[in-house]
């Protein structure tokens, strides 16, 4: 049972900051990110399976589950609300049947048993589970609700993007994951693109350095071919110069959209929520230009 949610950044850390200040330990303090972190990256690692179509269904899918995780928490972890979770994967499952495996291995509806959620989601290690507290070692109420926010505001900035690429007349992708021509095919995530533009967050928003403040455009160029690892003869002809100098917006629309999206997981899981917040920001602007 997938649970994406994204809620705006403020809001998630004021609430896990509120719960980590009436937890007896520290460890408190790093659940909603991390498990967060968790549901992105399973999320991110489903949606280049499938094509479009599948993927809009399975996102809005998503969003009902976190709708009854909140539902859940409210009636006091009501094993009805469960039930019907349960009879809403058997019916995706009888729809496509072995398509959805990549889904299914994600076990979205891990996310209901506060017991072991923390373990299973690698949230605590083994040890750090065992070394708490019974009453600890379960996921708190607060702590799902403030996760439910997040993950469901993570899926309502994917869907428009999802959207977009669905022709009028619903014909599915070639491929697995949505493409502007220059995304990359399953397997082949790592392309350039991202690179630079992780490059890009990783400098301007640990060390204020981009290509309108800080040093020389050249300079950031010259570090972006070394982390690369791409050879060159002169600035001059270099395309990464050339991408640098309108970072981050050497490119446009869906296919922007979609190499931010990938990125953000990564900044995420980092706990850097000042870069993921300037991540949401460009999102938002490159969606109400489209």
């Amino acid at each position: 049972m997938p649970i994406i949610v994204q809620t705006s950044i403020s809001i998630a850390a004021y609430l896990c900051r509120m719960e980590a200040n009436n937890q007896p330990t520290t460890i408190r303090k790093q659940v909603v990110h991390k498990l967060t972190a968790r549901f992105s990256k399973e999320y991110q690692e489903t949606m280049v399976q499938y094509p479009t179509d599948i993927l809009a269904e399975l996102t809005e899918h998503l969003k009902g589950l976190l709708e009854q995780l909140v539902e859940y928490v409210d009636r006091d972890m009501d094993s009805s609300v469960y039930t019907a979770v349960n009879e809403g994967e058997k019916s995706l499952l009888k729809k496509y049947g072995n398509r959805l495996a990549a889904y299914w291995k994600k076990k979205f509806t891990g996310y209901f048993d506060f017991g072991h959620v923390l373990v299973e989601k690698e949230v605590f290690t083994v040890d750090q589970y065992n070394s708490l507290e019974e009453g600890e070692q379960s996921l708190q109420p607060a702590e799902a609700l403030a996760f439910a926010k997040n993950c469901t505001r993570l899926l309502e900035v994917s869907l428009p993007y999802i959207m977009l690429q669905i022709s009028p007349k619903g014909l599915e992708d070639s491929g697995g994951a949505v493409s502007d021509g220059n995304q990359p095919e399953t397997g082949h995530e790592f392309t350039r693109a991202r690179q630079l533009l992780a490059i890009h967050y990783l400098l301007q928003g640990g060390f204020g350095l981009g290509p309108h403040s800080g040093p020389d455009i050249s300079s950031l160029a010259r570090l972006a071919h070394l982390l690369t690892g791409t050879p060159y003869t002169s600035l001059q002809n270099s395309e990464i110069y050339k991408k640098y100098r309108h970072m981050p917006n050497f490119k446009k629309g869906p296919g922007l959209i979609a190499d931010l999206l990938y990125i953000r997981s990564y900044f995420a899981e980092l706990g850097l929520d000042s870069v993921v917040k300037q991540i949401d920001i460009e999102i938002t602007r490159e969606q109400k230009e489209k």
